[in-house]
């Protein structure tokens, strides 16, 4: 959701059975009591230990994030924006913008400027060790990214970037596919259908969406309704289970308004009970986004922030 003036401010993404001699009765009995015993071995470390207990949601922002640090008591986790002709950011995800056109990136070759940046990146992250993910081009179906082109052309782009920052063998990079929430919400007949923009479950490793609480600003665009981040990002997180991806939102805010605080902690609270899926929320603490929006992201009280800081893990 990064208009022109906050984009540009913010460039700097099986057991083994042992053979018991026995009769033929015996030995049956023994097969059969095996898999019985292995399975309530499954069962008891199964309960004990739920499938997404060992799963923790990264809890970051972007802009401002050292307020979200000092009210966390930890060293929050960053989300930054950048050019392809800029260093990567040191941060765990990274947004990567490209230099040109969408079509003319995707035929961009070896010894290009745009190729030899793409390779660049990658030597970097791979340096870096740790897993960062990586974003290309944030919303393609924005009407701010429309200058770079069309759903094709961003399409060919993304898997272009991927091919090559794989060629450099950086493992560590888990790319996410980053989406307007709004997207997931249209049906196929709309130009913005998720659908459309999909690089493919081979280039994708984590599904992104930017769910806002827009309430009265942003044009109107909130109706005047208070919504519940669990609403916002519903169609987004069950876009990603239909497709066997993690989700990640890369942006998310709610406006200014004595009942953010309690916005915020329901936003962590739906994290945690969704943490078989969400791998990790960025708070866009970044503002304020100019006359025409009138929107006030920014945490800048102590219950604010105090909530937010009960999402973290620590």
């Amino acid at each position: 959701m990064l208009h022109a003036r906050s984009r540009s401010s913010l460039l700097g993404k099986s057991p083994d059975g042992t053979t018991v001699p026995a009769s033929g009765r015996k030995k049956a009995r023994v097969r059969f009591l095996l898999p019985l015993t292995f399975s309530l071995v499954i069962g008891f470390v199964a309960a004990c230990f739920p499938a997404n207990a060992a799963t923790s949601v990264v809890m970051g922002g972007v802009g401002n994030v050292s307020s979200l640090s000092k009210a966390s008591g930890v060293a929050v986790p960053e989300n930054r924006y950048a050019h392809l002709n800029m260093n990567p950011p040191n941060t765990k995800m990274v947004n990567v913008e490209p230099n040109s056109s969408w079509a003319t990136y995707a035929a961009s070759k070896p010894g290009s400027s745009a190729y030899n940046d793409t390779v660049r990146w990658g030597k970097a992250l791979k340096a870096r060790g740790g897993n960062v993910w990586v974003a290309f081009s944030h919303e393609p179906e924005s009407h701010a990214s429309s200058k770079y082109g069309n759903s094709s052309s961003f399409v060919a782009a993304f898997r272009h970037f991927v091919t090559i920052i794989r060629s450099t063998g950086a493992t560590n990079v888990s790319f996410v596919w980053q989406m307007t929430s709004y997207a997931f919400q249209v049906g196929p007949g709309d130009y913005r259908y998720p659908s459309k923009w999909y690089p493919g479950a081979s280039y994708v490793d984590l599904v992104g969406a930017d769910p806002y609480n827009w309430y009265t600003c942003g044009g109107n665009r909130g109706r005047g309704q208070w919504i519940q981040l669990s609403t916002l990002a519903a169609p987004a997180l069950k876009w990603a289970r239909a497709n066997h991806k993690g989700l990640v939102l890369p942006e998310y805010a709610s406006q200014a308004g004595s009942q953010r605080a309690q916005w915020l902690r329901n936003a962590g609270a739906w994290a945690r009970a969704n943490a078989d899926t969400v791998r990790g929320m960025f708070y866009f603490n970044v503002g304020p986004q100019g006359p025409s929006l009138g929107c006030n992201w920014v945490l800048y009280n102590s219950t604010d922030l105090s909530a937010f800081a009960n999402g973290v893990v620590r």
